[in-house]
C-alpha cells in the first residue's frame, strides 16, 4: 500500500498484490471503517508473470487532500483471495499523514528568510566596512548589496 501526492487537490493510494495462484482475486477499500467504491479503480482482472506463473494485481483509490492530512483517518486496502480450499483476507492499512502539503510551505518560508537574513548581514557588512588609510590596495570597484 502506498501514496503518491500531487499537487493538485488530490492524493491517490495504491494497493498491489503480488505472488499469489491462481487469480481468484478481487480487492476492496475502506475508509475508517466504511466501505468505499467511488473514485476506486482496480485492475479488471490480475496479471500472470508467463516466467513464474505467478499473478499480480493492483487496485487505487483517489481520496481528497485534505482526508489525506488528516492522521485520524485510516485507508485499508483488502485482497480477498481464494486459493483453492479456502478463502484469505490480506488487509493493509495506512493513516493520513500529517501535513505533508505544509512541509513545501515551510521549506519555502525557511529559505525566503534564511535570503533576507543573509542579505541583511552583507548590507551592514558592506556599510561597516573601512579600509584604513595605511593600506595598500588597487581596488578599482566595490560591488555592495544593500536590502530594501
Amino acid at each position: 500500500l502506498c501514496s503518491q501526492n500531487k499537487t493538485d487537490k488530490w492524493s491517490t493510494l495504491v494497493c498491489v498484490a503480488t505472488g499469489f495462484y491462481p487469480d481468484h482475486v478481487s480487492v476492496s477499500w475502506k475508509v475508517n471503517g466504511e466501505e468505499r467504491q467511488d473514485w476506486v479503480s482496480t485492475d479488471t482482472s490480475a496479471q500472470q508473470d508467463k516466467a513464474t506463473l505467478i499473478y499480480h494485481i493492483s487496485s487505487r483509490m483517489k481520496i481528497d487532500d485534505m482526508d489525506w492530512i488528516d492522521p485520524k483517518n485510516n485507508f485499508t486496502c483488502t485482497v480477498h483471495f481464494f486459493n483453492g480450499e479456502d478463502c484469505v483476507n490480506v488487509t493493509n492499512t495506512i493513516n493520513g499523514q500529517k501535513g505533508l502539503k505544509l512541509l513545501g510551505f515551510g521549506y519555502i518560508l525557511f529559505l525566503s528568510k534564511s535570503l533576507l537574513y543573509a542579505l541583511i548581514v552583507a548590507g551592514v557588512v558592506c556599510k561597516l566596512k573601512v579600509i584604513p588609510d595605511n593600506y595598500n590596495t588597487q581596488i578599482t570597484h566595490q560591488i555592495c548589496i544593500n536590502s530594501i
